[in-house]
C-alpha cells in the first residue's frame, strides 16, 4: 500500500518565515511528512520571486517536506520551469502542449461558492474556473487521501475532491474577525464574512481544523461538533544566539491591519511612558507591520522584514505583542515563548491561550502595558521567572505530537501511528 497523500490548496505561501500562518502551515506539513504522509501543494498565487522567474528551484525548507505545483508550469525534479517566460524560443511554450495556450476569458471567472459576492478582495475570493480545473487535474493524477483547503473560501475545491477526505484549515473564526476589523475602521474588507457565510463555506468539509479551543466553541455553533479538529500551533523549545541586551524590547509582526493598529498604539501611547520611566529602554521592530513608518520615537529602530529573527530574539530582554483587535491564536507570542522570552501582551494577545494568564497577565491600557515593560526591564529575576513558567506551560500543552496527531489521523487513519 502506498503512503497516504494530502493535496493542499493554497493562495498563501507555505514558507515558514512569511508570517504566523506560514509558520503554522509549514510546521504542520513537516510533521505530516515525518509521519509518512506525502504532502503536495496546489499553490495558486505565485509569490513575487516566482512570478518574475522563468526557472525557479524549490527552496530546501519546502523541497524537504512537500511537492509544489503551479499552473502553466513544467516541473522537472525540484525545479519549476515557466515556458511562457523563457527569454528565448518564444514558440517553445506552444510546442509543449495545450496547457500553455492562452486561457479563455471565462477561466478567470470566480466559481460561485457559499454566496460570496463578486468583487471581494483577491485574498478572500473563491476559486476561479481555471484554478478549479487545475485542482481537478491534480486530483485525477495524484488521487489524494485528503484534499485540504487552506482557508475556508477555497472550499470550492471540494467539488472535485472525489473520495478524498475534505479538510478546511480555518486559521480564525472569520465572522468574528470581520467584527474586529470593522472596529479598526475597515468594515468593507471582511463585511461579506457573516456567520451564515462562514457556515456555508464550511458545510462541505468532513473536518474543520480550529487553531484554538475558543475557535472550536465558535465553530460548534456553525457545524456539527464531531467534524471539528483542534489542531493548535505546536511549540518546540528553541535557542537563540546572545548576548541579551537587558534594555531591548522586540516586536515582530506581519502586515495586517490588526498588527499595524497595535504597533501604532505601542509607539504613540505606550512607548513615551516607557521612555519616561526607563530612558535606557530600546525597541526593535521586525516584520512588515512597520512598513511605511517614517518618524520613529526615540529609542526605536525599524528593521522591516527579516528572514531569520533568531538573533533578534537572542538579543531581546522582552517580546511585545501589543494587539488590541483580532482573533485566533497569536503565533508570534508562542514563538517568543519557544525562544524563552518573557512576553508583555493584552487580553487580545492571549485569546485562545487562557492557561497563560497567571504567568503572563494581560495589560490592556497604555499605562498598564508600559508599567509591565518597565518593571520587567528593571528586574531580571522577574523576567526569568515569567519566561520560564510561560515556556513550561506552552511546551507542555502544545507538544507537536499532541497538536498535529488529530490531523494526521484524519488524513492517514489511526494505523499510521502504530508504524511511527
Amino acid at each position: 500500500m502506498s503512503a497516504p497523500l494530502a493535496l493542499f490548496v493554497t493562495r498563501h505561501s507555505p514558507r515558514p518565515r512569511e508570517d504566523g500562518s506560514g509558520a503554522y502551515l509549514h510546521e504542520m506539513v513537516s510533521f505530516l511528512a515525518a509521519h509518512g504522509v506525502r504532502c503536495h501543494f496546489a499553490w495558486l498565487d505565485q509569490p513575487e520571486e516566482v512570478a518574475r522567474a522563468w526557472r525557479w528551484p524549490e527552496p530546501p525548507e519546502l523541497a524537504s517536506v512537500c511537492q509544489l505545483h503551479f499552473r502553466r508550469c513544467v516541473r522537472l525534479g525540484r525545479t519549476h520551469w515557466f515556458p511562457e517566460r523563457f527569454p528565448i524560443g518564444g514558440g517553445l511554450a506552444t510546442r509543449l502542449g495545450a496547457r500553455f495556450r492562452p486561457e479563455p476569458p471565462h477561466a478567470r471567472r470566480p466559481v460561485p461558492f457559499a454566496g460570496i459576492p463578486a468583487g471581494v478582495a483577491r485574498w478572500f475570493r473563491p476559486l476561479e474556473v481555471g484554478e478549479l480545473a487545475f485542482i481537478a487535474r491534480l486530483v485525477r493524477r495524484l488521487r489524494p487521501n485528503a484534499l485540504v483547503a487552506n482557508y475556508p473560501w477555497l472550499g470550492g475545491a471540494f467539488a472535485v475532491a472525489g473520495p478524498a477526505a475534505r479538510i478546511v484549515l480555518t486559521h480564525n473564526v472569520w465572522h468574528q474577525k470581520a467584527l474586529s476589523t470593522a472596529a479598526l475602521g475597515e468594515p468593507g474588507r471582511l463585511a461579506h464574512l457573516t456567520a451564515a457565510t462562514e457556515a456555508a463555506m464550511l458545510a462541505a468539509a468532513d473536518h474543520v481544523v480550529a487553531i484554538s479551543e475558543d475557535d472550536c466553541a465558535a465553530f460548534a455553533r456553525l457545524v456539527p461538533a464531531e467534524r471539528i479538529l483542534f489542531v493548535p500551533k505546536a511549540v518546540a523549545s528553541r535557542s537563540a544566539p546572545g548576548p541579551e541586551d537587558p534594555d531591548l524590547c522586540l516586536c515582530l509582526g506581519s502586515a495586517n491591519p490588526a498588527n499595524r493598529a497595535g504597533l501604532d498604539w505601542l509607539l504613540a501611547e505606550v512607548w513615551p511612558l516607557v521612555r519616561r520611566d526607563h530612558p535606557a529602554a530600546r525597541l526593535r521592530l521586525c516584520g512588515r507591520a512597520g512598513e511605511g513608518l517614517t518618524a520613529l520615537p526615540p529609542g526605536v529602530e525599524n528593521l522591516g522584514y527579516v528572514e531569520h529573527p533568531d538573533s533578534h530574539y537572542g538579543a531581546a530582554a522582552l517580546a511585545l505583542v501589543p494587539l488590541r483587535h483580532g482573533g485566533g491564536v497569536k503565533i508570534k507570542l508562542l514563538e517568543a515563548l519557544a525562544f524563552g522570552k518573557p512576553v508583555v501582551t493584552t487580553s487580545v494577545g492571549l485569546q485562545g491561550l487562557g492557561f497563560l494568564v497567571a504567568s503572563t497577565p494581560p495589560a490592556d491600557t497604555a499605562e498598564a502595558f508600559a508599567a509591565q515593560i518597565v518593571g520587567l526591564l528593571r528586574d531580571p529575576a522577574a523576567r526569568a521567572a515569567r519566561a520560564a513558567e510561560s515556556r513550561r506551560l506552552a511546551l507542555e500543552r502544545f507538544h507537536p505530537e499532541r497538536c498535529y496527531r488529530p490531523l494526521l489521523t484524519a488524513i492517514a487513519g489511526p494505523a499510521v501511528h502504530a508504524a511511527h
